[in-house]
C-alpha cells in the first residue's frame, strides 16, 4: 500500500514542478516552504538545529545564519526556564535581482517536533473501494509513548467540483486505521510535552484522477472542532497533504523576521 501514496505523492509534487518552472520562466518570485527542528536554550537563544537535507548549500546556510541569531521567551516548565525543542516551519519567497536572488521570509509558524513513525496503510484498500477523489482533515492525538490514542476525521471534500457521497464511510475507516499509527516517543530530556495532537491532510484515490481544471484545494470552511481541544490553535488551511502539524504554543519568538530578507 505504499505505492498508493508514492504515486499520489509524485502526482503532486509534478504539479508543484510545473508551477515552479512556469514561475521562473516568467521572472516572477518563487516560494517554498522548509524547515526543521530547533532546541531553545534556558536563555532564549537557539542552541542547536536541524534542516532537510535536500536544500541547497547556499540556502541551507542562510537558513543557519538566520536562525541561530533568533531569540525566544525562554519556555519554563514549574516555573523554571528549560531546554527544549520545537519544530519550525519557514516560508521563503526569492526575488529575482541582478546578481540572482533575494530571499526574504514571508511566515514562520512552530510545531512538534514529535514526527509521526509508523503509518501502516492496510486501511486505504476499504478507501478506494467507495470509488471517489477526496480530501480527508483528520485530527490525531498520541500519549507520552506515541501511541495514537484518538483519531476524529473533521471533514471531507471531494477533488473536484462534486460532492461526497459517503462521508460517514470515509469517517469510520479513516478514524479505525490511523488509530494503528505511532509518533515518535517524547525526548523529555528535550523538553517534549507528554502529548501531541495535531491535523493531517490525507488525499484519496478511489476513481481516475480529474482533469486539472476540476481540482480544487479543500478550504475547510464546515470543519468541525477537535473534540479533545479547547484551543484551537492549529490552522488547517496552510496544510498541505500527507503533512502533520501540531501547533506548539509554547514557542514565543522575539526576532522580527517576517518580512526581513535572509
Amino acid at each position: 500500500m505504499r505505492r498508493w501514496g508514492v504515486v499520489w505523492f509524485a502526482c503532486l509534487t509534478g504539479v508543484l514542478m510545473l508551477f515552479a518552472l512556469s514561475a521562473a520562466m516568467a521572472s516572477e518570485p518563487l516560494a517554498t516552504t522548509t524547515g526543521g527542528t530547533l532546541v531553545i536554550d534556558v536563555d532564549g537563544s537557539v542552541r542547536d538545529l536541524t534542516q532537510p537535507p535536500d536544500l541547497s548549500p547556499a540556502i541551507a546556510a542562510l537558513i543557519e545564519r538566520s536562525v541561530r541569531s533568533w531569540k525566544f521567551e525562554p519556555i519554563v516548565r514549574g516555573g523554571k526556564p528549560i531546554r527544549a525543542r520545537t519544530g519550525y516551519s519557514l516560508k521563503l519567497v526569492a526575488t529575482p535581482t541582478d546578481g540572482g536572488y533575494a530571499v526574504r521570509v514571508e511566515d514562520v509558524s512552530f510545531h512538534s517536533p514529535r514526527a509521526i513513525i509508523r503509518m501502516p496503510m492496510q486501511f486505504v484498500v476499504g478507501l478506494m473501494r467507495l470509488h471517489q477523489n477526496v480530501y480527508v482533515l483528520v485530527a490525531i492525538r498520541g500519549n507520552k509513548q506515541g501511541k495514537v490514542t484518538d483519531a476524529a476525521v473533521l471533514d471531507v471534500q471531494p477533488m473536484d467540483t462534486g460532492s461526497v457521497k459517503r462521508a460517514g464511510d470515509y469517517e469510520r475507516i479513516v478514524e479505525g486505521g490511523v488509530k494503528q499509527w505511532w509518533f515518535e516517543p517524547a525526548r523529555t530530556e528535550l523538553g517534549d510535552t507528554d502529548e501531541v495532537s495535531g491535523k493531517m491532510v490525507l488525499m484519496i484515490g478511489g476513481s481516475s484522477l480529474p482533469r486539472m481544471a476540476e481540482w480544487h484545494l479543500p478550504a475547510w470552511s464546515n470543519a468541525k472542532p477537535v473534540p479533545w481541544e479547547t484551543d484551537q490553535t492549529q490552522q488547517s488551511d496552510k496544510l498541505q497533504a500527507g503533512q502533520f502539524a501540531a501547533a506548539d504554543p509554547r514557542v514565543k519568538l522575539k526576532t522580527d523576521i517576517v518580512g526581513k530578507t535572509l
